[in-house]
């Protein structure tokens, strides 16, 4: 088909695309695109993008589209297209490299069977928006049995493999870590460059800043302060006078001298 230049916009007037004749120019919409009035085969006149008819993704004003439904008895596949799981199940195709699918994922139906019920319990403890589908060992595709629902932070932990930390022939990522020990990256990062092992890395706990250890209980002075009912500069000051630093007790039971 020839497309006569309309200006700087090149004119798609008489050019027939499905049911659909160009015959005018209405303008543009948010993004500069062209936007064409078009005359459908049924008597109704509708606008369209430019890309929309070049691609073939508008053929008709609608009415192609409800002939097709109603020439199969209005059934519908499945009805989920517009829920999120359904739109996990189509990312699994998008994603860059391709990752390998499970034959019995190819259908939505199969994969919603699986784990819709998994998605429902995660989605009530965590959040719709939190909710990711993960693979349990990354070097398997997609499956019923190596796949499971995360949050973006576990998500994000696993998707980094170069966080890897190897300490006695043991590779565990930063992630797993963290994960069995409960510490910040920036802890374990510096417990690895001081040559420490993996071993004491997971099993030595965090040390608080400034803590006393008074019967059996080692607290932070913001806790001691808050249990005691004592402002933690009170605290604060008695630790840093030379006769009162090593003698926890006395720092915690004297009673304050109130100024008269």
């Amino acid at each position: 088909m020839y497309i006569q230049p309309y200006g700087k916009i090149s004119s798609l007037v008489g050019g027939q695309f499905g049911r659909l004749t160009v015959e005018d120019l209405h303008g543009t919409d948010k993004h500069c695109g062209s936007v064409w009035v078009c005359s459908c085969s049924c008597g109704k006149i509708v606008n369209v993008k430019r890309s929309h008819l070049m691609s073939g993704q508008t053929k008709s004003c609608g009415c192609l589209g409800y002939e097709t439904r109603k020439k199969n008895g209005f059934k519908k596949k499945h009805g989920l297209s517009g829920t999120n799981i359904y739109w996990v199940w189509r990312s699994m195709f998008k994603k860059k490299p391709k990752i390998v699918i499970n034959k019995r994922w190819l259908k939505f139906e199969n994969f919603y069977k699986d784990m819709y019920d998994k998605y429902l319990d995660h989605w009530k403890k965590n959040g719709k928006k939190n909710t990711v589908l993960e693979r349990i060992n990354r070097n398997i595709g997609h499956g019923p049995k190596n796949c499971e629902w995360v949050t973006w932070s576990e998500h994000n932990g696993k998707n980094n493999h170069s966080r890897q930390i190897t300490c006695d022939g043991k590779t565990m990522s930063l992630y797993e870590l963290k994960k069995h020990t409960g510490l910040s990256s920036g802890v374990i990062r510096r417990r690895r460059i001081s040559g420490w092992s993996l071993e004491r890395i997971m099993s030595t706990p965090l040390r608080k800043k400034n803590a006393l250890t008074f019967m059996n209980k080692t607290l932070s002075i913001t806790e001691w302060a808050k249990e005691l009912n004592i402002p933690r500069s009170i605290i604060a000051g008695r630790m840093q006078m030379p006769k009162w630093k090593n003698n926890a007790e006395k720092i915690l039971t004297t009673p304050i001298h109130k100024k008269k």
